[in-house]
Parts: C-alpha cells; sequence; structure tokens
C-alpha cells in the first residue's frame, strides 16, 4: 500500500531515493533488494508498490521498477504519474516503456506530453540482438553487457527546442544493424518539468541475463549509482545533431523550368521528375533553429529525395535568422532542390486578414528566391477552399467575395450542390468521382464562374505581386496545392504546374476496410488522367501529396473509454486499436503512385512526408486534430498522421528508412544512373491489391530497358519477365519475400548484354543471379550471405544495403 505517508526521509551523503515496485515476481523484487543493498551505501532509500505525488515531492530520484506492469491507462495511477514527472528531480524507467501520455495542464500552464514510445513502434522486440554496444556519447568502458537475446522496448524519447534525447546503449543484430536503444537518457523540457534534471529510460525486460543482473553489477554500479548522484544532470554534448555543415562540396543546382507535353525539363531539355516528400521541419527535431536543417536534407538525400515540399512559415524572410543561406548549403550540398509551401491562413472570425497580407508576402518571397536556382518555387496556398480567398478583405468594408458573390447563390444552384453531383465528399481529392470530368450544368454554370473568378482574383493579384519584386523575370514555378475539385476549375491553368494531393477514403478512420479499400492507385491516379485529358492543358501536373499510413488500426473492442480530466486518450485508445498494415504492405501501395506517375507522364510525386511524427507529439503540435479527450476521430486522425514517414521515429537525427524510403532510394540511383527519364519506353504491368490487408497479396512490376521494380510478392512475374529480356542472367526471388526490389543494369557490347547489375532491397531477401560463368562475377556491398556455384550466384539481399554484382571485366565497376 502506500508507504509515504508513515516515511521519514533521513538526508544523507547521495540524497534521497524512492523506489515504485511494480513487481509481479519474487525474482525480480529479489534483484531490486540487491540494488537497494548497493544504493543504501550512499543514498536513504525507501520502496512503495504504488505511485503518488507526495511520495516523490520527497525524493531526489524516483526509480519506477518493471515498468511493463504499470497500471495505465488507469485514471487514478496517470494522475499520479504525470504529478510525480512534474515534482521529480530525476525520473527512472526499469524493464518497459514509460507511459505515453499527453495532457493538458490548462489555460496557466504549457500542454506537454511524457515520452513517446509506442507500441506501433518498428523497435518493439530486442530478441534478435546478438550484442550491446555504447553509443557515441557513452565511454564503451562504462557499461559492457553481455549479448543474450533479450527482449524488451526500444527506449526511445524526444527532443524538442528545450529538451535533448541521446542513446547511451544500443542493441545490434549479426549484421550489426541497429535494433533500437536498451537505454537513453533524456533531459526535459524545464519550462515544463521545472524540477527535473534527467530521466533515464531502460526499455529491457528484467529477466536479460548480463544487462540488469550481471555477476559484477555493472547496471547498478556504472549506470544507477551515478545517475543518481547526479552524473547525468546536465546535458551531453550533441553528438546526435550536426551543427556544422557536411564535408560534401556545395553545387550549384541548374535552374528548373516547364518544357512541353506537361513536363518539367532540365536547361538541356531533358526530363526532370520530381520523387520526393514533403518536410516540415519540425517534424523529427521539433525545432525551427537553421543548425537543423543540414541534418533534415542529409536524411533526405539517403531515402532517395530529389525534391522537398518546405512548409515556410516565414523563417527566409527574417534575413537575419541564417535560414536562407542554411537552406542553400544544405540544397546544393545534397542535391535536393526545395519547393516552398507559404503560410495561407484558413478563414478565422478572430482576425481579418487582408488580401494585401498574402499577395505581398509571395511577391516578397519571390524576390528573395529569384537567383536561388535550388529553389523550384511555391505553393500560393495549400489546401484553399473558396472561402480562403473570399473572406479575404481589399478594404475595411469589401471582401473578394463581395465582388464574386457565390456565397448568394441558390443552395439547389450552389457550388457545393454542383460538387456532390460529382462526388460524395466534395473534399475528398477526387477519389469518388461518379461520371467523368465535363461541363457544369446550365443550373450551375453561374455558381462555377464566381468560385473561378474568386480564385483567379486572388491569383492574379499574386502574379503582379510577384512580378513587381522580381521585375518580371521571375523563373519560379507556381502552383497552388489542392485537396479538393477545385483543382478543376479553368483558373488552374494560369499556374505554372497543378498539385493534387491523394489520399484513401475514410478519413474518419473507424474502420480500416473503409480507409484502405479504395486503393490511392486506382481512385486518385486514374481520375487525374481523366483530369488531364478533359482540361486539355499543355501544363505539368504532380501529386503534390499523397501517402498511406502504416498507423492505422482496426477496431478490436466496444469498449467505452476512460472519462477523467486526466485520463490518456492514448493509452485507453491504445486498448481498442491494433495495427494492421504493415510497412512493406505501405511500401508497395505508395511506391504505384511513384511508378505510375512516372509512366503515365506526370512532372512529379511528393509523399506526405519525411518523417514520422510520434502520436503524443502530435497531441502537443496539434491539439486542434488531436485532441486529448475522448473522441477516437479525434485520436484516430492523430495515430495515423504518426506513421506517414519515410522513416522510423527513434529519436535520433539518423533514423533508420522504412521499406518505402529504401524503395525511393533506389528508385533515385536509377534514375541518376541514366541520366534522365524515357517516358515513352517505360512499361509498368500492374497487379490487383486483392487483400489490401495482407502483404501476401501486394504485387507490382515496372519495367524500362535497363530496370525492373518490383514489389510484394511478385517475384513469378518480376522473373519471368527478367529472364524473357536480360542476356545473359536469369532471376530467382525469394519464394516468401515480401520486400519490394529495385534492380538495373549496366550493359556493355552489344547493348542487351548486361555486364553488371544493382540490387537493393526493402527487406532481407534471397536473391540468385543464373549467370554463365558465374565465378567470373564479383559482389561488392554489404550483404549477408554469398553462395557461387555451377547454377549461379547467390546473395543474401540485407534490407535496405545496395549490392553490385559485375564482370570482372567491366571496368566501371571493378
Amino acid at each position: 500500500g502506500f508507504l509515504f505517508c508513515c516515511l521519514a526521509w533521513a538526508q544523507v551523503r547521495g540524497g534521497t531515493v524512492g523506489i515504485v515496485d511494480f513487481s509481479a515476481s519474487p525474482q525480480a523484487s529479489e534483484l531490486l533488494m540487491l540494488w537497494k543493498s548497493l544504493i543504501d551505501n550512499q543514498h536513504n532509500t525507501a520502496i512503495v508498490s504504488e505511485l503518488n505525488a507526495s511520495f516523490c515531492s520527497q525524493a531526489d530520484t524516483i526509480i519506477l521498477y518493471n515498468t511493463t506492469n504499470m497500471p495505465y491507462p488507469d485514471p487514478v495511477f496517470l494522475t499520479n504519474y504525470v504529478d510525480c514527472a512534474i515534482v521529480a528531480k530525476r525520473l527512472v524507467w526499469i524493464a518497459g516503456p514509460p507511459p505515453r501520455y499527453p495532457l493538458d495542464l490548462g489555460p496557466d500552464r504549457r500542454r506537454f506530453a511524457l515520452n513517446v514510445m509506442s507500441r506501433h513502434e518498428p523497435y518493439l522486440f530486442l530478441n534478435n540482438a546478438v550484442k550491446f554496444v555504447a553509443a557515441p556519447s557513452w565511454p564503451a568502458s562504462l557499461f559492457q553487457a553481455s549479448s543474450p537475446a533479450c527482449d524488451g522496448v526500444s527506449a526511445v524519447g524526444f527532443a524538442t527546442n528545450a529538451s535533448q534525447f541521446t542513446p547511451l546503449v544500443t542493441t545490434l543484430d549479426q549484421y550489426n544493424r541497429s535494433l533500437g536503444h536498451a537505454l537513453a537518457l533524456l533531459h526535459p523540457d524545464d519550462n515544463v518539468f521545472q524540477h527535473a534534471r534527467a530521466w533515464l529510460l531502460a526499455g529491457v525486460q528484467l529477466d536479460c541475463v548480463g544487462f540488469y543482473n550481471d555477476t559484477q553489477q555493472q547496471f547498478a554500479t556504472n549506470v544507477l549509482l551515478p545517475f543518481l548522484n547526479g552524473a547525468f544532470d546536465t546535458q551531453l554534448p550533441p553528438q546526435q545533431v550536426p551543427l556544422l555543415p557536411t564535408a560534401l562540396p556545395a553545387r550549384p543546382l541548374p535552374r528548373i523550368s516547364v518544357g512541353q507535353d506537361r513536363r518539367f525539363v532540365w536547361p538541356n531539355g531533358s526530363t526532370f521528375f520530381m520523387h520526393g516528400a514533403n518536410a516540415m521541419g519540425r517534424d523529427q527535431f521539433y525545432s525551427t533553429g537553421p543548425e537543423y536543417v543540414d541534418a533534415i536534407f542529409k536524411h533526405a538525400r539517403k531515402v532517395g529525395v530529389n525534391v522537398l515540399r518546405f512548409w515556410e512559415g516565414g523563417q527566409i524572410q527574417n534575413t537575419s535568422s541564417g535560414w536562407l543561406p542554411a537552406l542553400r548549403n544544405a540544397a546544393q550540398t545534397y542535391q535536393i532542390y526545395v519547393f516552398f509551401d507559404l503560410f495561407c491562413p484558413k478563414p478565422s472570425p478572430s482576425k481579418n486578414y487582408t488580401v494585401w497580407e498574402l499577395t505581398g508576402s509571395a511577391g516578397h518571397r519571390a524576390e528573395l528566391l529569384m537567383n536561388e536556382s535550388w529553389a523550384l518555387g511555391f505553393d500560393l496556398c495549400n489546401e484553399p477552399s473558396v472561402d480562403t480567398f473570399g473572406t479575404l478583405f481589399l478594404n475595411s468594408h469589401t471582401q473578394i467575395r463581395d465582388l464574386f458573390p457565390y456565397h448568394l447563390v441558390p443552395a439547389n444552384q450552389s457550388y457545393p450542390t454542383y460538387l456532390q453531383t460529382l462526388n460524395v465528399n466534395p473534399r475528398s481529392t477526387l477519389h469518388n468521382l461518379h461520371r467523368p470530368i465535363q461541363p457544369a450544368p446550365d443550373r450551375f454554370a453561374e455558381a462555377v464562374a464566381l468560385v473561378n473568378n474568386t480564385y483567379g482574383y486572388f491569383l492574379n493579384l499574386s502574379l503582379n505581386s510577384i512580378g513587381q519584386h522580381t521585375n518580371n523575370t521571375n523563373q519560379l514555378l507556381i502552383t497552388i496545392g489542392h485537396n479538393s475539385l477545385d483543382g478543376m476549375l479553368t483558373f488552374n491553368s494560369r499556374l505554372d504546374f497543378v498539385a493534387h494531393h491523394c489520399y484513401p477514403n475514410a478519413l474518419g478512420g473507424s474502420s480500416l476496410g473503409d480507409y484502405n479499400s479504395s486503393l490511392l492507385l486506382i481512385n486518385c491516379s486514374q481520375h487525374l488522367d481523366e483530369y488531364m485529358s478533359a482540361m486539355n492543358w499543355n501544363h505539368p501536373v504532380t501529386v503534390g501529396e499523397f501517402g498511406v499510413s502504416d498507423g492505422i488500426f482496426k477496431n478490436q473492442t466496444t469498449t467505452p473509454l476512460h472519462t477523467s480530466k486526466k485520463s490518456s486518450t492514448f493509452e485507453s485508445i491504445n486498448a481498442r486499436y491494433t495495427p494492421s498494415v504493415s510497412m512493406q504492405a505501405v511500401a508497395a501501395e505508395d511506391l504505384l503512385v511513384y511508378l505510375r506517375s512516372l509512366r503515365n507522364g506526370y512532372s512529379g510525386a511528393l509523399r506526405w512526408k519525411l518523417y514520422d511524427t510520434p502520436y503524443v507529439l502530435n497531441t502537443v503540435l496539434d491539439p486542434s486534430k488531436c485532441p486529448n479527450s475522448t473522441d477516437p476521430t479525434g485520436s484516430m486522425h492523430c495515430r495515423r498522421e504518426a506513421y506517414f514517414g519515410l522513416t522510423y521515429m527513434d529519436g535520433t537525427n539518423t533514423p533508420i528508412p522504412k521499406p518505402i524510403g529504401i524503395w525511393l532510394g533506389g528508385l533515385r540511383d536509377w534514375l541518376e544512373y541514366r541520366g534522365g527519364v524515357d517516358f515513352g519506353r517505360a512499361n509498368m504491368t500492374l497487379a490487383t491489391l486483392t487483400s489490401p490487408h495482407s502483404d501476401t497479396h501486394v504485387a507490382h512490376v515496372f519495367t524500362a530497358p535497363d530496370a525492373l521494380l518490383c514489389g510484394g510478392l511478385a517475384s513469378q512475374v518480376c522473373t519471368d519477365w527478367f529472364n524473357y529480356t536480360v542476356i545473359p542472367a536469369s532471376l530467382d526471388l525469394g519464394p516468401t519475400s515480401v520486400a519490394s526490389f529495385v534492380v538495373y543494369w549496366h550493359t556493355g557490347t552489344p547493348a542487351i548484354e548486361a555486364t553488371a547489375f544493382y540490387l537493393v532491397a526493402t527487406g532481407d531477401a534471397w536473391v540468385t543471379l543464373n549467370l554463365a560463368s558465374p565465378s567470373r562475377w564479383s559482389v561488392k556491398g554489404k550483404t549477408g550471405t554469398v553462395h557461387v556455384s555451377t547454377a549461379g550466384l547467390s546473395v543474401l539481399m540485407l534490407r535496405g544495403e545496395a549490392v553490385v554484382v559485375f564482370r570482372a571485366s567491366d571496368k566501371l565497376y571493378s
């Protein structure tokens, strides 16, 4: 029971230590008593079985022992838990994840989140680990654990502007790949946790022999006691975020322009295809400082991005902020173009925005960027409705919609009614288009014209402002990012290109089947084809945002959620929803959007988004969409939004690419290798996604004269095409592999004879090249195992590791 009422804390040399024991096993408590005997030599300790803020307020350090058994989401426990985190100087989590807990403390306190561990993170189990290694910030001599197979959850934290996360001990598999952090340190935001000095996170389970309870008691003597004595109170050197630019040379990027046949082109006229992602700047590091830009671009290069759509909230307008030179250096260093998304306020009764605020801002940014060839251009507005521009004030009494009163049209002739005849949900990004795009019936003609003129009026003012600020020499590409059927209006023909945002249907998220039954490829890309044909405009079309989240969850029960001011929506939702779509399946779906865009003549596709944004941090950064309430719709939106990234979230600035990020890197390598895009000679065969919930039914094949891009269980289709086309090899893929592959080859003379093969896979997979005289071929790259026999060359591909198989006579590789 609660013992805090009876404890008389006596101050001794090291201070006071409170231990809350959540253990259910005598063996675990035996280890705890051993630790207590060591701690008692320097500190006064007390052990209780339940948590209470009064108990925490009397101790310098609180150890939460065997946190796997903590009773969340019990609201009473969570209240005590958060109150304890607020008053404690140091916190230690042993053998399990800290609860993920967003909390609104009211108008007089900042909203904050207590750690980020999630059951859906990729580092759920560490049981494939073969060894523990010290992170760069940790002297290896301090802690050398043995290497058994251990269960546990990676100790992941997050860094904000005023906090720091530092991995201390990492687990590695037999190929020296990270499986997560066994031990980590978090220095929390002292503006919120005003008493806190440091938090120690240890997710390895208690039965891991050699980690907690080795014979030399390394964990207790070299980790726990120094922590209790304040050795980790100050932040460590910033090992995780390189503040200085990389040593790679910065090279100017050539200007991209609009060519013929709806293409972006290089200066030499060859086609430029955007294969990129959206980056909000704060997603991974939660910082607005330009010192983080280099790390963001470095990682974007790793996952195959050639264009970042960067959400710009006024940073570059402040010429003294350092943002513009930081972006310039990073873009030219990593050869990544930047497309800016400008601030575009949505209609609000609390503030009257003038049209001149927006158009003047666009003109000023164009003036700053007009000579920056790495800057492709910008969105004038992200996902507007007609009211976004219609409610802007021209003067103190007049709005744009007063000139074009679309809002006064009778309901049965209105623009929303017209859209409903085309689409059940007019803001669902072309998904449910019931009929081919066609001119509006006569009864809607007036409303459509008024809406079109409203958009066009704002566009004219914006283009005029840009022209004035650039002396009519602007070379930046201008667009509007549409998430509605407004992208069909004729005013869009004055843009340099049109960017459509395409997502699956059922954004309410109550059912996985509803969410995922309409594959992006069919419902968005197909209607974009219709759109391009119907509009007959000779300007580029892109998929400016798209993506399937691997944070989709299906409802497991109808159990009511907890309803308490301090109860955790996340934890109670966690009891109801479980992940249902793997990252390999997401990769197989999303890469189809890139490939179909490439084949069908679109000018690019930009995935939402570069980084995951952990759920709890979403509740802090976007509380309007991620409420701290019992609303499952809001929680589902926030949960989905947490897992759209091209990378895993692991708390560091070098996160591991997800399968879609690995595959995109392979696509980038191929396009750079061939030096351009040949749409005419590319061909693609697609298999139907018969079961969107299962990896085993995802399949696709994309072929070009020198490449093969396969995904899911498409091995038979892949190998049949490869074996028929390529000389002198045939290809076998592992029969159970669900990985996606990128394979391309270098040819000698004659051109059809391959002399080198490049391969990359999104998961560990066996690949066999049935080559003539296999002993004359060599392998470069990091692999698992390589077998050479009379039948051919077999390679165990490792996730994300590029491998080149080449003839010794091919001087390009040897």
